[in-house]
């Protein structure tokens, strides 16, 4: 169980780096003694290092969309969820959007072409487009492959964090997703 919510927090961020805890020597000695969950969290450092590692993941805020944000020092960097490229399939083709495109909170800066579908992309919050993620052109799997992290979109000089922070955070998203799959098999 423990393994499973582990790998549940850290697979968002990669496989390698759950991979590299759950093989750690702590990690082994904590199954083989049979410690409680609790006694190894104060006895791991890694565990530890999850814990903030969990922090950062609730830094990332929702669209209803299915674009995802976070912002660092004024500048916000956009993608498309784990969810939605899940439901998209094997992506083919990203239209970026505009650099320095003024865009407004749900305006569509771009599209995704997926084995499946075509999709726009929108825009979580209002700003000036400043970069856009090149590498997507050659290689749109990584929209698959790593959404969160490789597979970013583009980035944004946004003029404060109002609008960030009225967007899901990670626990109303994942129940958000959950009632649109409800939804969906009725």
């Amino acid at each position: 169980m423990l393994v499973t919510n582990l790998t549940k927090i850290l697979t968002p961020r990669g496989y390698k780096t759950a991979l590299k805890l759950l093989s750690t020597p702590t990690w082994s000695n904590f199954e083989s003694k049979g410690l409680s969950p609790a006694n190894f969290a104060i006895q791991s450092q890694q565990l530890r290092c999850l814990s903030l590692t969990a922090n950062l993941f609730s830094e990332r805020r929702y669209h209803d969309k299915h674009e995802w944000v976070t912002i660092k020092d004024n500048i916000a960097t956009v993608g498309i969820s784990n969810y939605a490229q899940k439901l998209l399939g094997d992506i083919v083709f990203v239209e970026l959007p505009e650099v320095n495109r003024e865009v407004e909170k749900d305006d569509e800066v771009g599209c995704v072409e997926s084995t499946k579908s075509a999709n726009d992309i929108y825009s979580p919050i209002s700003g000036k487009i400043v970069e856009v993620n090149e590498k997507l052109e050659s290689e749109p799997h990584l929209l698959n492959s790593s959404p969160y992290d490789e597979g970013w979109i583009y980035k944004m000089e946004i003029p404060s964090e109002e609008e960030f922070s009225r967007l899901m955070d990670e626990d109303h998203y994942e129940k958000f997703v959950r009632i649109q799959d409800g939804d969906s098999a009725h």
